[in-house]
């Protein structure tokens, strides 16, 4: 078989012509072989399609909240094991999106949220967890990583999208808050609403500005 879909010919086997006949008798069981192969392939897709939209958020591709929060709960369930281990959650959100979907219309809104996207996978590491809460609300989770680094993340990530504005010629901004886990921190929703608190300072902040 050359693919899922390939006939099956007995000369592609080079086999005596003495067993020819007897391989031929064997056609329709071999054509129905290919056909179920077709469709098991064809279900595996779907499956593995329909599994990514439970895991993914649909516009961005990153992960979704669900996804977040099971992680989340994994990461300080291992920091309980590891007094010295810190964990570090930065949520974001992008600022001039209201401006954006009413002046140039909603696919560039949706444009400009994938590209947000993008400038925040590009600042964390590989194993960071980068996720898209709803709307235009971000969070990230940045194992093994302290305050200090927390805050060199968010520098980096203001850096790269103030790079990109000129480029897009946007109104973009993010505001952003972090946490990072005190000693014996079990729970991920008081980490996520300690960082919701700073996110919603740094908002307060910036007010006006964009």
């Amino acid at each position: 078989m050359k693919s899922a879909t390939a006939t099956i010919s007995v000369e592609e086997f080079n086999l005596p012509p003495e067993l020819t006949p007897e391989v031929e008798s064997l056609r329709p069981t071999l054509d129905q072989l290919v056909r179920e192969n077709a469709s098991l392939r064809s279900a595996l897709a779907a499956s593995s399609q329909m599994r990514n939209l439970a895991y993914r958020d649909p516009l961005t591709d990153l992960w979704n909240r669900h996804v977040f929060e099971s992680r989340l709960l994994e990461e300080l369930c291992r920091a309980r094991f590891r007094p010295v281990c810190c964990l570090s959650i930065v949520v974001v959100d992008v600022l001039g999106m209201t401006a954006i979907n009413e002046i140039h219309g909603r696919d560039a809104g949706d444009r400009s949220l994938k590209g947000v996207a993008c400038l925040l996978r590009e600042s964390v590491r590989e194993y960071d967890v980068v996720a898209r809460l709803g709307g235009d609300e971000f969070a990230i989770l940045l194992p093994d990583t302290d305050a200090r680094g927390a805050t060199q993340v968010m520098a980096r990530m203001r850096r790269l999208t103030n790079d990109a504005n000129g480029r897009w010629g946007l109104p973009l901004g993010l505001s952003m808050g972090s946490a990072t886990t005190p000693d014996g921190e079990t729970s991920g929703s008081n980490l996520l609403r300690c960082a919701e608190v700073s996110l919603q300072c740094d908002q307060e902040r910036r007010e006006g500005l964009i």
